[in-house]
């Protein structure tokens, strides 16, 4: 492990007391209190428990109630954990009525129900039968209202308690058929926001919902704090948590975002990383104390980050610029004036001893791919340009081997094309490379030593052989969510980084 952040994989969020928000910190399983006073410190240790699904705050007993993946349901009060019940309790998400301590309970298994216990965990009824997938459930306890949110149908459903009567308040939402969330929660005026990645956060008034700001790191569970006058969501992606103040449509991060598109180890030992959407144009420095600037600021933000045999590393940006890192952290511009569009992928074919640099048009959704000779960088060529493709900041993704051989991951059409050294032409390496629409930022790197391209998706690591394209597990994550930057180092071994984590693959010969 190079760095863990307090926060890897912020998964369940509620309210204590005193006004506290109470985080489940699912990869490192802690449950964490942040203050209002924005203080980050640990509430209480779960190592015991399996793994905690939900937590929810119960004010007349000054009790926490914590449920796991076991169906269990726990007690924590005054320090001291008690079982409630060994099982029978399916709690992806908890909301208690502040009333009389009862709460109530969904879950994000497909064809769920949402139920209703008393304090103690004692079923009084189940509110809704077939859910598609519940993410998060908001209770408006002065209109006597459940809402709940489902990600495989994609929609937000009102519960009238009165008679568990209900309509269907918004669908199309987040990404349908999938687990990727959709946070549902109240503000101080009881009025109902929900918040997904794709469509930010929206306010439901006047019978539907409008758009009040777009998100700016992922999604997660979502709750509102006074004190912050705003939502505070935990960000997967970045396991990290930020606030959202809708009266002004404005956000801030309350705690350090942990990923990147860019990572790189240099030969020694120093890792880097960059990402232009949260660390601007400055190279950032990673050890066991965290991020520190390791560049001055480029002047455009950093996309990607590659090392070639020599030890060189070179920082692709959205100007298109390409920048050579010095081990002391000087930065001389490279290679410019290539391309005035973004450079979204950088890799080093060892071969030809030139760097390949894709660049990206969003306007007209064509990437080029270019080949930049080392010794005279003034001299790139246009490798090919693909059209009708997916480009985002990380899109396309791609890789060389050691042949020369480069490949491209192409989210939109979701294949691997490869581009035969010294060709100009593609076909396909591989189809149907990703499961899920919800792996919206996939990287590819080539393992030498493997023979192969490993896949980064939201949970694990696909290896892909070069003589048999058929995919197979490399590694899954344990705890992290959100597989971004890898890279390869001198020794073969990987470099990574997933939400609150910084971490290597080492290679072992023979294993």
């Amino acid at each position: 492990m190079v760095y863990e952040n307090l926060i890897v994989y912020p998964a369940y969020f509620t309210k204590d007391g005193d006004g506290n928000i109470l985080i489940v910190s699912r990869g490192n399983n802690k449950i964490l209190k942040l203050s209002g006073e924005g203080q980050l410190s640990t509430y209480l240790d779960t190592n015991s428990l399996s793994t905690v699904f939900s937590i929810g705050y119960q004010p007349g007993l000054g009790r926490l109630l914590i449920a796991n993946d076991q169906s269990t349901l726990y007690g924590s009060l005054n320090g001291q954990l008690t079982t409630l019940k060994p099982f029978g309790i399916v709690a992806s998400t908890i909301v208690v009525k502040t009333a009389d301590d009862s709460f109530y309970t969904g879950s994000q298994s497909r064809d769920s129900q949402i139920n209703h216990y008393d304090a103690n965990g004692n079923l009084l009824s189940t509110i809704v039968d077939g859910v598609d997938g519940c993410f998060e459930l908001a209770l408006d306890e002065t209109h006597n209202k459940l809402y709940y949110s489902e990600t495989f149908a994609g929609r937000i459903t009102e519960v009238a308690l009165s008679d568990n009567s209900k309509r269907i308040i918004a669908t199309g939402v987040g990404i349908p058929g999938t687990v990727e969330p959709i946070a549902v929660a109240l503000d101080g005026e009881n009025d109902l926001y929900f918040f997904t990645a794709n469509n930010g956060l929206n306010k439901f008034e006047a019978g539907s919902f409008t758009k009040v700001m777009d998100s700016v790191a992922g999604v997660g569970p979502m709750t509102w704090s006074p004190i912050h006058s705003g939502f505070l969501v935990g960000n997967g992606v970045g396991a990290n948590i930020i606030s959202y103040q809708p009266s002004t449509a404005t956000s801030n991060h309350l705690t350090q975002y942990v990923n990147a598109l860019g990572i790189v180890e240099m030969d020694d030992g120093t890792v880097l990383v960059g990402d232009g959407d949260f660390f601007g144009g400055s190279i950032q420095k990673v050890d066991s104390s965290g991020f520190t600037p390791f560049t001055p600021d480029l002047g455009t933000n950093c996309r990607h980050l590659e090392r070639d045999t020599s030890g060189n590393i070179y920082a692709g940006m959205t100007d298109g610029t390409i920048w050579r890192i010095a081990a002391d952290g000087s930065a001389t511009p490279w290679a410019s004036e290539y391309s005035n569009y973004p450079v979204v992928s950088l890799h080093y074919d060892s071969k030809n001893n030139t760097i390949i640099s894709f660049t990206g048009n969003p306007q007209t959704s064509t990437a080029t791919i270019w080949r930049i000779p080392l010794n005279t960088p003034n001299s790139p060529t246009k490798v090919l340009e693909l059209s009708n493709v997916r480009i985002t900041g990380s899109l396309p993704a791609g890789a060389v081997d050691d042949s020369g051989n480069i490949y491209v991951l192409e989210r939109k059409a979701n294949v691997i094309y490869q581009i035969p050294s010294g060709a100009t032409t593609t076909t396909i390496f591989a189809s149907s490379v990703l499961s899920s629409e919800a792996i919206t930022v996939p990287r590819i790197e080539y393992l030498s030593k493997e023979q192969a391209l490993l896949v980064t998706t939201i949970e694990n690591y696909e290896l892909w052989p070069l003589n048999n394209p058929v995919k197979s597990t490399f590694a899954m994550n344990n705890g992290g969510v959100d597989n971004f930057g890898i890279n390869a180092n001198k020794n073969g071994d990987l470099i990574a980084i997933h939400s609150g984590r910084v971490f290597r693959f080492v290679y072992s010969p023979g294993s």
